[in-house]
């Protein structure tokens, strides 16, 4: 009954304080100085299986403009669908993601800020990591309307492919 009461509790909080279940970034920066942490478990389903991983979050607002986000992603379980197959774990990798504000939001016009992901190659080749260095450049546009607040980030991620050769680009959305 014990362990009844502890999964309850977990799945309380995972699901009230995950703020990190849609990859949508934020226009909204802190204000200098400020640091936010912030911890989660992300679950994926595909064809080829399903995972589990740590999603890790520092973010430390350098002005009242300008902020760094680090993302070590600790660990990675993944579960093939295929029998013949193991399972793998190991370490993710690292995302840092520097930003800076160029416009200010006001009533009429979003906020406008532009931000820049690096993965560093420090994950596990058995789950993912492509021991290779990743770029994905975007704009966050970030509104406040009636209570709500409104993000969308436009971006082109390049990819390094696994065989080698020139990066591979695409372009990326989120609302």
């Amino acid at each position: 009954m014990r362990n009844v009461w502890v999964i309850m509790l977990f799945l309380k909080f995972s699901i009230a304080y995950a703020n990190t279940a849609i990859e949508t970034e934020t226009a909204q920066l802190g204000e200098k100085g400020e640091i936010t942490f912030s911890q989660s478990l992300e679950y994926a389903k595909g064809v080829d299986g399903h995972s589990f991983g740590t999603v890790t979050q520092f973010e430390y607002a350098i002005t009242d403009r300008s902020e760094i986000l680090i993302e070590p992603f600790f660990h990675i379980w993944e579960f093939p669908s295929d029998p013949t197959l193991h399972k793998a774990d190991g370490p993710g990798d690292l995302e840092i993601t520097p930003s800076y504000m160029i416009i200010e939001e006001n009533k009429g016009v979003p906020a406008l800020v532009l931000a820049f992901k690096l993965k560093v190659p420090t994950g596990a080749p058995n789950v993912g990591g492509s021991e290779k260095f990743d770029y994905f450049p975007y704009l966050i546009l970030g509104q406040h309307y009636e209570g709500f607040t409104f993000n969308a980030n436009l971006g082109v991620n390049f990819v390094t492919p696994e065989g080698g050769g020139a990066l591979e680009h695409t372009f990326v959305w989120d609302l």
